[in-house]
């Protein structure tokens, strides 16, 4: 976000045009605000949570 902070405004709009300022966002918003939705899979996408492939070991040693 700071590197790109109209990405960071144009969700901010968003989010204040669907939920306003009286609330917090709830998983029945997700469907009225697709471009934080596209944020947040983007974010998934170039850093998951979790590594992609399981770390590899030696069983034995011959």
């Amino acid at each position: 976000m700071v590197l790109f902070p109209e990405v960071q405004h144009r969700a901010q709009s968003e989010l204040d045009r669907v939920v306003g300022r009286s609330r917090l966002p709830s998983f029945a918003d997700m469907k009225h605000l697709p471009y934080i939705v596209a944020i947040i899979n983007e974010l998934l996408r170039w850093r998951p949570a979790t590594p992609l492939a399981a770390p590899h070991a030696v069983m034995e040693v011959e």
